[in-house]
């Protein structure tokens, strides 16, 4: 069963935040606020963006960056740990 960015946000209760990179109007990032991977096996989280020229792409290239990765919610390396399944899509 396939899940959506936007689900995905939904679950961690947070929101899709899309900006311009640098007001350059070609370029455009997307976050989940409150989402990270967990980098090894160890307590270091890192930020996930995705990016893109249209809001679709960031969302696609976000849920690439994401798929059948264990990420953290809350920004707390203590915190729910869920693991994103590997058919997430963009939109």
């Amino acid at each position: 069963m396939a899940i959506t960015v936007d689900e995905l946000a939904t679950i961690v209760d947070s929101t899709v935040e899309i900006c311009t990179v640098d007001g350059d109007v070609g370029a455009l990032t997307l976050q989940i606020l409150g989402l990270q991977i967990r980098v090894g096996s160890g307590p270091t989280l890192a930020d996930v963006t995705g990016v893109g020229t249209t809001a679709d792409e960031a969302r696609t290239d976000y849920a690439a960056n994401v798929a059948n990765k264990v990420v953290v919610l809350g920004g707390n390396p203590r915190g729910l740990e869920v693991r994103v399944p590997i058919t997430i899509i963009g939109f």
